[in-house]
This record gives structure tokens, C-alpha cells and sequence, in this order.
């Protein structure tokens, strides 16, 4: 796949074939939940992975939660990772 395929474009081809639009409103905005359920669909056509986890970081403060696809024991992502594994995280380290 050319590195040119673009989240834009690879957003409209999903519209359309999809009957369900990813707008959640009349400004044509995508809520968080359609974009990385979307976005982590492009990543799948570049990188083949099983799962993924989107959080935002910032300095001294816990991650914030946005985005998930485990199917499976998606308990130990609220009971370890996002209360104290983190701080092991290289990301979060990284700030």
C-alpha cells in the first residue's frame, strides 16, 4: 500500500461503503470513539497488531482513558495499567 493512502482518505472510502455515517453531528465531526475505531483500521492496512489502547499522557497526571479494542480480559487494562503500571510505560516516562 502506497504511504499516500491518508486518513482521509482512507475515511472516505469507509463512507462510502459504510450506510452508517461517521459524523456524530450536523458539523460533520467525528467523535473520538468513530475517529480511533477508524484510525486504528488505517493502522491495521500498515502494521498488522491484535489490539490497541489509546490514552493521552501528560506530565505528573494519571493517563487518560480515550480508546480501546481488547476483546479480551479488558478489566486488567482499568485495574493495573491505568492505576499504577504506567508509570513503567516508556511513554509516559518520556514526558
Amino acid at each position: 500500500m502506497p504511504f499516500s493512502y491518508t486518513l482521509q482518505a482512507f475515511i472516505k472510502n469507509e463512507r462510502k461503503h459504510n450506510a452508517k455515517s461517521l459524523c456524530s453531528d450536523s458539523q460533520g465531526c467525528c467523535s473520538i470513539a468513530i475517529f480511533s475505531h477508524h484510525f486504528c483500521a488505517l493502522l491495521q492496512h500498515i502494521v498488522a497488531f491484535d489490539e490497541a489502547v489509546i490514552v493521552g499522557y501528560k506530565e505528573a497526571k494519571r493517563p487518560i482513558y480515550l480508546y480501546d479494542s481488547i476483546n479480551q480480559s479488558r478489566e486488567l487494562l482499568f485495574q493495573r495499567y491505568l492505576t499504577d503500571a504506567f508509570l513503567h510505560d516508556p511513554f509516559y516516562l518520556a514526558i
